[in-house]
């Protein structure tokens, strides 16, 4: 026992006492408790509380102030002794002025125990002990076993509990159900030396409703003790696809797919309030539920599902229409229901004029699968909306050219390439310099005027920009990265180091394409545009040279630019280029170690229509490459490849320290060549300016500028 209040629990129980402190004692009590060095004084407002199970005897080490004539239940005349009761009845062993053990038998049920100081002058307490009752005792773990709610046909969360002495010959625990037997759970017992752990546990394979339980120990066949609980089985249904479809007569129309939590498919519910559409039916297996069919006539058909005892009910439609496919069908595939504003593209494809198209929408399939390939025939070309789940199965085979070869046009800010489609990473539409807010985010600066989409506007040349947006909503338009080939890509930014959104041109478009015979003769635009219902001027003849050219036999012949760094130099001295590895490697002498905190390097790059990052003006700082590689960056805007710059300093040794007339020794030049082999005195002789290494008579190597 600690001095003070105190408060704890143990497995069984619970109990709580509070005392003034402590005093010496030394006396000895048997070998239970051994030699008592400190005991507890107690004074009138002191009580020890406990609240005990499963054991069958309780003892306690204690002095009082009686006279030791006194005994029995007599009082003494100062009124100062202790009391013990268990269940609220006085026991018959009281204490005396010498400390002693009281033992008082008791069932191995739940007993509350109370020992009480009476008068003013302290009592003391040394220790109580609780012997184990050698009985099968059964107790909750853990787990959640009163508030859980189980779906049908799915697995309970486990529920644990320990049973003492549950290995004796007599003992046994038993799962009892108190009504309903819930189908499918039971106790799993994982035997010990000397509890048992029982896991209740099991797949819910019952009516829906709540069921109660108990989880006893028995001993002779007498039950010793019990734990009760209960959990709530219910049905449910959710939504795999989205609620509502579009259908047109004649054509299978996009299944609309939910999961099911319940015993059979009869249990799931689905009414048509305005009747039920001919040729659509309802059916469902293995927890997964199916509205599907071809329908044969128009129509607006609401419906809600949901299951029996079921606690969701859901509520979609489909509308059906007739559907007359022309020589400028298009197909609009998109992802939200038919109430999402469409974006600014297909307001201006869907118009009137010259530029109309027949856009027959359809949401994106999301059941993994492909459309039948006649059903993809009917269409000239492909927009994807900018509102299109990049990851789905559809949208990424359509511009793999799986199941249909058509051209593309694609507004959302995601890029292809034969084995891979990725994100890019919009910046907000801030690809233009401007501050005004509402202009960010709307021009295209052109990189690649020759090709066949800008040819249909002669009066651009590189570095013009285009107004495509009046203003922008969202992101506005949206650059987007390109780590592989295989994509025809309308791009609004190079790739970019996400922490260098601005500055060095890097707001320019530039167009980037694989070959032909690399892409399977597609053709695959990648403009991405969040949306917008405003279209200027110069934006719609983009978007018509955009549609020219996906639509003609036309091939644009440009080719991706030599991403090449030829040369580079510090300080009139060249560096070692290794374009097989991408590296660059030079070696400076000491002195120039503070100039290179404001370094210009030179650089000479194979293409013209190529740049290179990190920006060299006005200077650089290059001192950490000493320690760690820099990387220099070429780039078309959309291609890219890295460099890694060391360089090394070294302290240059006069040749005069280890040269004497008439040795003879061997002069190289940076690139490991030899130039010269002489006895002479090299400094006379006539060497370009540069570093050389001197290899000595006697081995030595000395590196030298001149």
């Amino acid at each position: 026992l600690v001095s003070g209040d105190y408060t704890c629990k143990a497995n069984d129980g619970w109990f709580k006492f509070s005392a003034t402190g402590w005093s010496s004692a030394s006396d000895a009590m048997g070998a239970e408790f051994g030699t008592m060095s400190r005991r507890l004084d107690m004074d009138n407002s002191c009580e020890f509380t406990m609240h005990i199970s499963g054991f069958d005897e309780f003892a306690l080490v204690a002095r009082d102030k009686k006279q030791d004539t006194s005994s029995g239940q007599t009082k003494p005349a100062d009124n100062r002794y202790l009391e013990v009761y268990i269940d609220g009845v006085l026991q018959p062993l009281q204490f005396n002025s010498n400390p002693s053990i009281r033992r008082y038998g008791i069932s191995s049920s739940e007993h509350l125990v109370r020992v009480i100081h009476h008068g003013s002058e302290k009592s003391a307490m040394y220790a109580f002990s609780l012997r184990l009752a050698q009985e099968p005792r059964t107790k909750y773990l853990k787990g959640n076993d009163s508030t859980q709610t189980v779906l049908q046909t799915t697995n309970i969360k486990p529920i644990t509990y320990v049973t003492k002495y549950n290995n004796i010959d007599g003992a046994q625990t038993r799962l009892i159900w108190d009504g309903p037997e819930a189908t499918g759970i039971d106790l799993t017992k994982i035997d010990g030396s000397l509890c048992d752990t029982l896991v209740l546990s099991g797949q819910a394979g019952c009516p829906v409703g709540e069921y109660k339980y108990h989880v006893s120990a028995y001993y002779n066949g007498v039950e010793t003790n019990r734990v009760s609980g209960k959990f709530k089985v219910v049905s449910s249904i959710a939504a795999k696809t989205g609620v509502n479809a579009d259908a047109y007569t004649g054509e299978e129309m996009d299944q609309i797919i939910f999961t099911y939590y319940a015993m059979s498919p009869e249990d799931v519910i689905l009414t048509w309030p305005n009747g039920q559409p001919d040729g659509i039916t309802g059916t469902g297996a293995n927890g997964k539920y199916i509205i599907g069919g071809t329908p044969t006539a128009t129509g607006t058909f609401p419906y809600s599902i949901t299951t029996v005892g079921g606690d969701t009910t859901i509520q979609g439609k489909i509308v059906i229409t007739a559907i007359n496919y022309g020589p400028r069908s298009v197909l609009y595939l998109y992802k939200n229901d038919l109430a999402y504003e469409k974006d600014a593209v297909y307001q201006y494809l869907n118009g009137s004029g010259d530029n109309k198209w027949d856009l027959i929408y359809r949401k994106q399939k999301e059941d993994g699968t492909m459309r039948p390939a006649d059903q993809y025939a009917h269409y000239k070309w492909i927009l994807i909306s900018e509102d299109v789940d990049a990851n789905n199965p559809e949208v990424i085979g359509l511009i793999r050219g799986e199941g249909a070869n058509l051209p593309i046009l694609n507004l959302k800010g995601f890029t292809y390439s034969s084995d891979r489609l990725g994100w890019g990473e919009p910046d907000n539409g801030a690809i233009d310099t401007t501050k005004n807010t509402k202009a960010r985010g709307t021009k295209l600066y052109i990189q690649q005027p020759s090709h066949p989409v800008f040819a249909k506007m002669p009066y651009l040349k590189r570095g013009d920009s285009v107004q495509v947006l009046a203003n922008y909503e969202l992101n506005g338009l949206m650059p987007i990265n390109v780590f592989e080939q295989g994509t025809f890509c309308l791009a609004t930014a190079y790739t970019r180091d996400i922490n260098n959104y601005y500055g060095n041109g890097e707001q320019q478009t530039a167009l980037h394409e694989v070959p032909a015979d690399m892409r399977g003769g597609k053709k695959y635009i990648c403009l991405p545009m969040a949306r917008n219902v405003t279209l200027l001027n110069p934006g719609k003849g983009l978007l018509d040279g955009i549609v020219a050219y996906l639509t003609s036999a036309e091939e644009s012949g440009l080719e991706v630019p030599n991403m090449q760094i030829n040369s580079f130099s510090l300080f009139d001295i060249p560096a070692t280029i290794s374009q097989s590895e991408n590296t660059i490697t030079i070696s400076l002498p000491q002195e120039k170690y503070d100039d290179l905190a404001t370094a210009h390097p030179v650089i000479t790059l194979a293409d013209p229509n190529t740049h290179v990052t990190p920006s060299v003006e006005p200077s650089i700082d290059l001192r950490n490459a000493i320690y760690f590689p820099k990387t220099f960056v070429v780039s078309d805007y959309i291609n890219r490849r890295a460099y890694s710059l060391t360089i090394e300093i070294y302290d240059p040794q006069g040749i005069e320290d280890v040269y004497t007339a008439g040795q003879w020794v061997n002069i190289y030049d940076i690139y490991g060549r030899k130039v010269a082999t002489t006895n002479e005195d090299i400094y006379t002789m006539e060497l370009p300016r540069g570093m050389y290494i001197i290899v000595t008579e006697s081995g030595e190597t000395i590196k030298i500028m001149r």
